[in-house]
């Protein structure tokens, strides 16, 4: 993630897990609903080409980000109805997000916490540049954090009944407070 990726960017996760005969192809990245540069078509040619992958990927890969693109814009229009509502209720639309990251096999990032998905000010790229910031992090783990939250934003949007509860105590009972701390596991 570069600076410019930190801004106010439609990013919508994207999941690719494909397979073709024997290729396999498994990669996640985030992808800006605004790029004018590069056409999931061209993205999926050009990837294929580094790849050496055989070109039956690129209708693949172009059909699945073009699904999880339709997806996300759906998901769109049910966010803005959710701040119609919310702002006549003034409610906030939180709901628990969970990381569960491994990168390069040998660290494993656990934690869990509160998103609110109607705050405009969040933002999943500054939280995961945060967060990997004061755990120590590779910069690797930022673009899986981002994702990770992006995709159970998308989840959470297509189901709002997982809404959490309103908010009754502001501090988090002894007992809770592990859950919501992060952990690093070495694998």
């Amino acid at each position: 993630m570069d600076e410019g990726s930190l801004g106010n960017d439609d990013l919508v996760p994207i999941t690719l897990d494909l397979v073709h005969g024997s290729w396999r192809l498994k990669d996640f990245l985030l992808w800006n609903v605004s790029e004018d540069k590069i056409t999931p078509e061209e993205f999926a040619l050009q990837l294929c080409e580094d790849l050496q992958y055989p070109k039956a990927f690129e209708e693949a890969i172009v059909a699945s980000m073009k699904s999880q693109l339709q997806l996300h814009q759906d998901n769109v229009r049910k966010r803005k109805h959710l701040a119609y509502l919310s702002e006549k209720e003034e409610t906030e639309q939180r709901c628990l997000i969970t990381l569960n990251i491994v990168v390069n096999e040998t660290t494993r990032l656990c934690d869990q916490f509160e998103w609110d998905i109607m705050e405009p000010l969040n933002s999943p790229e500054v939280f995961a540049r945060a967060l990997a910031t004061d755990l120590g992090l590779s910069r690797e783990y930022e673009v899986s954090i981002a994702h990770s939250i992006r995709t159970q934003i998308e989840n959470f949007s297509a189901k709002p009944e997982l809404k959490l509860p309103p908010i009754t105590e502001i501090i988090r009972s002894a007992n809770l407070r592990d859950e919501f701390t992060p952990k690093l596991i070495d694998l």
